[in-house]
């Protein structure tokens, strides 16, 4: 009975965390209408008045225009809801707050006419959605951002101070949509003295684009925390979980077209900033536009808006692996997909800082053709994965697209005759067809446990978000071996560093050898823009570097060289040597368009399996790595400077991520 009641209550979990997520926010507002209602319907009760619920009539019923002055409206909590006339009754709409004196003047007012009046309580929340008609909320228009190496440290404070301007509850909505547009993978909330930095990281790279006071920020930190679950006053690192439909991050507000903004970065970890070559300024972020009705009475609106409850709140990343980033900030905008996104906050020295993960996957890329194997690597992977059993394992750092690639694979394996189960922590992307568990590990949830607890559901196929622990990769491997092709994440250098890793965590492991099949370690790179990259002759020292990073390059991977750059036996030749470098133009300033992978994949023969049974001495990165390339692995560098051949990026992108 235990085991079945943690199916249950796994199950459960996964259907409603994974499908109703997105009603959180209407489910928090249908609960408060009804509790306004009924406790409205109450007092009209006990005062003997007559109630009417304005649900289903207040979004469509004609307005009584020139009755009442919006001033008096707000002023006198009332609205007319008929214009009286000479056959028929005026009527109007009060609250528990109109002043009787103010009834009073209407009923005389009415009498001199001739004219009758009837009233009617309706609830606060009626009476403000029939004031959204009446006195619509000034349009409000933030320009877009667009990242650019043209920008001043006078022009980045002008935007700083716009930002801190845009109303409280539209500054996550603003920020999680703008980073969205522009394909970011992660928005980065950073205390410092005198205030609050905001980084997006696009395509790899970290770009400033505002800073805001404390003040501001703690509004701000506020709404996450609210949205995520998570405490304003926790002592110690959280993580939380948001998702949002982009099409509802907007509704309060609308942007314009892009302004520019910003820096120009150094490199992929470092950012700077240039002065305007015109001095002059290019771009406001945040700015606010304000159409004023000639009828407005300044503030009551928002006041009356802020007077509504509480609760109503308000990259891995997506990787180019391939050619899918390219076009991923423009089909991703188009205003109608669900982002999911995860919180990640620590406490600092001057407040919570945050980091928010944008997982803006599209169907699109989870195609393994966008992984950027060659044929033969293709072939290899596709034979390892049509085995109905053994664990295959992608590395890397975070952010290097590992999710990407167990989420083409799991495609690729997703047919009606297998039954796959995921465990993720969150869920990043839906996958029709396959049975997505979020785990929630800040809450004490673990990988280990959901393992065993899906093992009895009868998968044929397990993907495992990460091991993260022993307990966590010794349940796997048990899963392996039982009859499950078991996919899962893990955090190495490369892969023979995960092997070398993986025995520090476990020992050594004849299990281990057993299960495992194919260890895949991943990076990626800025490409190039071919619209701007530049051809230069590379020097002395470029080319010895490449010798030495392509020697040992296997018989089989000497097609991947260019033509160019071998001799007629097909040996590599660097005599006239061209490389590529970034240019620049107005479109794109910094001269790279995405992202692309570097990816090595070392199967596991009966010669690696011995370094894992402990038939070797030495167990260490180097050694494992080296007999991997006897063998025929073509590893990451190897992949990055080929890629750096053929111009798709540069030498120095390849050495800033190995």
């Amino acid at each position: 009975m235990a085991g079945g009641s943690a199916l249950e209550r796994l199950m459960l979990k996964c259907n409603h965390e994974k499908g109703g997520k997105l009603m959180d926010e209407a489910e928090r507002q249908r609960r408060f209408r009804d509790a306004d209602e009924q406790n409205t319907a109450r007092r009209a009760a006990i005062l003997g008045a007559r109630y009417r619920d304005m649900r289903g009539e207040e979004d469509i019923m004609p307005l009584a225009e020139g009755v009442m002055d919006v001033a008096d409206m707000y002023k006198f909590r009332i609205v007319p809801l008929v214009a009286g006339s000479e056959e028929r009754a005026a009527i109007y709409g009060i609250t528990l707050s109109t002043p009787e004196s103010r009834l009073k003047e209407i009923n005389d007012e009415a009498a001199t006419k001739a004219e009758n009046v009837g009233y009617y309580l309706i609830s606060d929340s009626a009476f403000r959605a029939l004031m959204r008609r009446y006195d619509p909320p000034p349009e409000v228009v933030y320009s877009d951002v667009q990242i650019s190496d043209k920008g001043s440290s006078q022009t980045i404070t002008e935007v700083s101070q716009t930002l801190d301007e845009v109303r409280a509850d539209d500054i996550l909505n603003y920020l999680i949509s703008q980073a969205d547009s522009l394909g970011a993978s992660d928005i980065h909330l950073e205390n410092e003295r005198g205030g609050v930095r905001v980084r997006f990281r696009v395509d790899g790279t970290l770009h400033p684009i505002a800073t805001l006071t404390h003040d501001k920020y703690r509004i701000l930190f506020s709404s996450i925390a609210s949205a995520a679950n998570l405490s304003t006053a926790s002592t110690e690192a959280q993580s939380g979980h948001i998702v949002r439909e982009i099409s509802e991050l907007t509704k309060g507000f609308r942007t314009a077209s892009r302004a520019s903004i910003l820096s120009q970065p150094v490199s992929p970890t470092e950012t700077g900033t240039s002065d305007n070559e015109n001095g002059e300024e290019d771009f406001h972020v945040g700015e606010e536009v304000e159409i004023q009705n000639e009828n407005e009475n300044p503030g009551q609106q928002e006041n009356l808006e802020n007077q509504e409850t509480s609760d109503n709140l308000s990259q891995e990343s997506p990787v180019d692996q391939g050619s899918a980033e390219n076009a991923n900030a423009a089909s991703i905008n188009d205003g109608h997909h669900t982002l999911n996104m995860r919180i990640e906050t620590v406490p600092t020295s001057y407040g919570q800082d945050a980091v928010i993960r944008l997982f803006n996957f599209r169907a699109e890329m989870l195609d393994m053709d966008f992984l950027g194997l060659s044929d033969d690597e293709k072939v290899e992977l596709e034979e390892i994965i049509s085995h109905p059993r053994g664990m295959v394992m992608v590395v890397g750092p975070t952010g290097s697209g590992k999710s990407t690639t167990l989420y083409s694979i799991l495609n690729a394996l997703n047919q009606p005759t297998r039954k796959l189960l995921t465990l993720e922590d969150p869920v990043e992307f839906d996958i029709p067809g396959v049975s997505q568990i979020p785990v929630d590990t800040s809450h004490g949830q673990t990988f280990a446990d959901n393992v065993r607890t899906i093992l009895r559901l009868d998968p044929d196929i397990v993907m495992v978000g990460e091991i993260r622990d022993e307990d966590t990769a010794r349940t796997a491997i048990q899963a392996a071996i039982t009859g499950h092709l078991l996919l899962a994440t893990f955090h190495a250098q490369d892969a023979a560093a995960a092997f070398s890793r993986m025995i520090d965590m476990i020992g050594i492991n004849p299990v281990f050898a057993t299960a495992i099949r194919l260890v895949i370690g991943q990076r990626l790179v800025r490409k190039l823009d071919d619209a701007t990259k530049i051809e230069y002759a590379a020097d002395e020292s470029e080319k010895k570097w490449i010798r030495e990073a392509l020697s040992g390059l296997p018989k089989k991977a000497l097609n991947l060289l260019p033509d160019d750059v071998r001799d007629e036996s097909g040996e590599l030749n660097l005599d006239n040597l061209k490389l590529w470098k970034p240019g620049t133009s107005a479109e794109n300033p910094f001269g790279f368009h995405g992202r692309t992978v570097l990816m090595e994949q070392l199967i596991v023969n009966d010669e690696i399996a011995g370094f894992l049974r402990g038939d070797v001495a030495d167990v260490s990165t180097p050694a494992i790595e080296k007999s991997a390339r006897g063998q025929g692995m073509v590893t990451m560098l190897q992949k990055g400077v080929l890629k750096a051949l053929h111009g798709e990026t540069t030498l120095d992108e390849v050495s800033s991520v190995l």
